[in-house]
């Protein structure tokens, strides 16, 4: 994945500057800084967001971006399909790249590990995402953006 989508989607939540998109990721997800602005520069090319330019008395002037018609569609097809399984930046494989002295057996047992953490979102997602949706509606408008960035979260809390 690009980290194109991910930007247009904090944006489909309000319009922000280039910095407020950077610190609304969390780690691990956070892209660099300079990978924002490169992209965001892109997207303004291929008319996907546009912005505002904010003139501030006390501090820097800033670009506000916000998602063009041609954006909002984008990411709307973009969340739509499935993706293929393409760990990005996954340290599961670079271990198995190096399990080259562990038996069959042990390399065995860490792809079921492996296997048994992407099932438990899945269950995790199905069950509790199933008993939270209601207590979430009453926080907010959006239950199911709350729900999927636990998810996230929880996920996240793996990679480290």
């Amino acid at each position: 994945m690009t980290i194109k989508y991910a930007l247009l989607g904090v944006l489909s939540y309000s319009p922000r500057s280039g910095y407020a998109i950077y610190k609304s990721f969390f780690e691990p997800f956070r892209p660099k800084l300079s990978e924002v602005y490169r992209t965001l520069n892109k997207m303004v090319k291929e008319d996907l967001v546009d912005f505002d330019r904010v003139i501030q008395k006390k501090t820097p002037n800033k670009n506000v971006y916000h998602l063009t018609e041609a954006g909002r569609k984008a990411l709307d097809k973009w969340v739509k399909e499935p993706l293929k399984f393409k760990p990005d930046r996954d340290w599961f494989l670079v271990q198995l790249w190096f399990s080259d002295e562990l038996t069959s057996k042990e390399v065995i047992n860490n792809i079921r590990a492996y296997s048994n953490q992407i099932e438990w979102q899945v269950q995790w997602y199905d069950t509790w995402g199933k008993k939270l949706i209601p207590k979430l509606a009453k926080m907010s408008h959006k239950p199911q953006a709350i729900l999927n960035y636990k998810l996230t979260a929880e996920y996240g809390s793996y990679m480290k």
